[in-house]
């Protein structure tokens, strides 16, 4: 029986390519695993906006960081960087807006501050 090699071989190239382009597909249907402390976010501001796997692409490129009062995040001359999204502001806490001494408001959890730059 004679074989074709380069028929096997073209084949097998073909099943390389379709394996390869199949995992990210198969990948997809696992559960996406989220913190404690991301689920609460999910659940409680990011639901209605986002899945589960785009919030988690979403917190890749997010720091999570602790402050405790009083401390300002940003001051004249020292402008905020980034966006900065409140969460699990303590009852006994406040996180205020102040501008040259005059209070322009306060947030709450789910509350976002930012510069929107074109850049």
């Amino acid at each position: 029986m004679a074989v074709a090699l380069d028929l096997v071989i073209w084949n097998l190239v073909f099943i390389v390519i379709n394996l390869i382009l199949a995992i990210p597909l198969f990948l997809r249907w696992l559960p996406v695993r989220l913190t404690t402390r991301e689920q609460l976010i999910y659940e409680q501001n990011f639901k209605m906006f986002f899945t589960k796997s785009h919030f988690k692409i979403l917190m890749r490129y997010a720091q999570i960081q602790t402050y405790y009062s009083p401390i300002e995040l940003a001051t004249k001359g020292n402008p905020i960087e980034s966006y900065i999204f409140v969460h699990f502001v303590s009852k006994e806490a406040e996180v205020i807006i102040k501008k040259e001494n005059h209070i322009l408001g306060s947030m709450n959890n789910g509350s976002w501050v930012g510069i929107i730059d074109a850049n």
